[in-house]
Parts: C-alpha cells; structure tokens; sequence
C-alpha cells in the first residue's frame, strides 16, 4: 500500500459519489466504510459479506498474518467505542486536537479510549495492507468519513494518510438527513434518540462535524490534505479530476457513468444495493422543498451565506 486515501465529511454529503469514483482506478481499492465491517451484511457487489468471494479471500489471508488475533473478518473493523467516563473523552478529544503520531504513545498510556481507537485503526491498516498485496492495489480507500478515525490513522500512518475534506451545501444536506431518515434510519444527528432530525439538528450536526474534520486535520501537512466540494465534482469535473490527481498522484478521470458492482464496498449510499451504476450529476432536489425560512434558520446555525 502506497497510500491511504480518507475520505471525511458528513453523511450525505456525496462520499459515496467520491470513493467510487476513485475506485474506478485499476490502481485504486475502495473498500467503503471499513469502520462497519463488523455488521454490515452485504458486499456492493450484492453478495453478502460472509459469501464474497473477495472478502472470503481477505479474511483468509487476515487469517495468516503473524499474530492474527482472530479468525473473523468482522473484528478486523475499524471502529472503537466513546467511554461513558468524561474525562476519558476529553482526553481523547485533546488528542484529536493537538496529538499526533510524536504523541500517540502517551495518550494511549493515559486513556483507554485512544488506546481501543487506535487498536481498531492498527487492525484496519493491516487490512487495508493485506488487500493491496491481494489485489495489487497501490492505492486504499476508505470513506468511514469520522475525524476521530482519520486522527489515529495519521498518527499510525502519517507518511502514507491522503485526507480529502468533502464538503456539500449545508442546504442539501440538512435535507437528505429530513428526507431519508425513514429509508436510512440515519438517527445520529438527533443524538440517537431514535426520533427524525430536525432541520435545525440537522444543520448544526453538519456544523459541528466540518468543524471537527478540520480540528482533527489542522496541522496534517498541506500537501496531504484536500478540500474539495461535492457540487465541484458534479459540474467541474476535469478540474476536480486534475486537483485529485495532483494531490494523490495518480491520473484521475470523473466519467459520465460509474459501474457500482465492478467494486467491493462496505455501506455507503443504499443505492449501491439497487443501482449498477450511477450519473455523475448535481442533485439539488432541496430547492424546490426548502422554504425561505427554513434557508435562513440553516444559514444563521452554519454561518453559511450563498
């Protein structure tokens, strides 16, 4: 594995869109949203995990690195859990700040909570190294999207971390969390109470998380961190492409289509179970059900003016 692109953003906010179209690379692997993996049930291939021939052939070789602590795929996840103890979380929360890899050590020496994150993210490297010597891919993927986990890979992988920032209208994605929370069931942003986001919620979850993505990438060098917007994507696509490849270094191209099933992807966009392809366009289904109120009342939680 030559590098390790992270994708970090919101839900919603087109991640799917991106880690397929750098996946469209014979030199890219995207494997999705790695962080799920210990329950996510079907490949976007449409197998399930557990039938995959690609994921079988994965944990197979998981199954014979040296010291392989366990026989099942689903605990090579990335995903470590928030204690319930404050002081615990704060620290993690300072190291997320102002930690990296000079420093790891010691905060997993004095928390127990970057020590669990930070084993989830050992296992996940070894996984994503052990699917580039598989497939011959120098080029990983991963859109688990959270700053937590892209701070510990850094600090784990600091020469080979690639971060892009993906960003989307906050309009656009106060919405999709309104309008699809009885398909996704996406309740976080309510803060798990099981209930359907308000617009409002919505639009300071979007806040709080770019302004975490950026805490926790601030002093990553520039040269491996990449801010680039969904709708640029979408309607810039050869310049988008030509930042891409500078920024990575390998040749980018955004075409019209992407094939889904040609990829083996953990979660993502629901519609990787029922599409085999998508159109690379700018969907802004927002400005025919947002009213004028509602754009106001996200733009005075966001700060955002258009």
């Amino acid at each position: 594995m030559k590098t390790l692109v992270y994708i970090a953003s919101t839900g919603y906010s087109g991640s799917t869109l991106l880690e397929s179209i750098l996946g469209s690379n014979p030199r890219f692997l995207n494997l999705g949203e790695i962080y799920k993996l210990s329950y996510w049930p079907v490949c976007s291939c449409g197998e399930k995990v557990a039938d995959c021939a690609f994921w079988r052939e994965l944990e197979r070789r998981l199954q014979q690195r040296p010291g392989a602590a366990s026989s099942r795929l689903q605990d090579w996840h990335i995903q470590g859990r928030r204690s319930r103890a404050r002081w615990q979380r704060l620290l993690h929360d300072a190291f997320i700040a102002i930690g990296g890899p000079e420093s790891l050590g010691l905060f997993k020496l004095l928390s127990t909570e970057v020590r669990s994150f930070s084993e989830g993210c050992e296992r996940a490297l070894k996984l994503f190294e052990t699917a580039a010597a598989m497939t011959g891919a120098s080029v990983i993927v991963d859109s688990s999207k959270d700053p937590l986990l892209l701070k510990h890979l850094y600090a784990l992988a600091p020469d080979k971390l690639r971060v892009i920032h993906l960003v989307r209208d906050a309009r656009a994605v106060s919405h999709s969390f309104v309008k699809n929370f009885k398909r996704d069931g996406t309740a976080y942003v309510a803060e798990d109470s099981g209930a359907q986001p308000t617009l409002a919620q919505a639009a300071e979850y979007w806040k709080d998380r770019n302004r975490k993505i950026g805490i926790a990438s601030w002093h990553i060098p520039p040269d491996q961190r990449l801010f680039i917007r969904y709708e640029d994507l979408c309607l810039k696509r050869e310049d988008s492409a030509a930042a891409l490849s500078r920024f990575i270094g390998e040749e980018i191209v955004i075409p019209e289509t992407i094939h889904l099933k040609q990829q083996h992807t953990i979660a993502g966009n629901p519609m990787r179970q029922t599409e085999t392809s998508i159109q690379v366009r700018l969907t802004e289904d927002w400005q025919d059900k947002l009213g004028g109120e509602d754009i106001a009342q996200i733009a005075k939680i966001t700060g955002c003016s258009w």
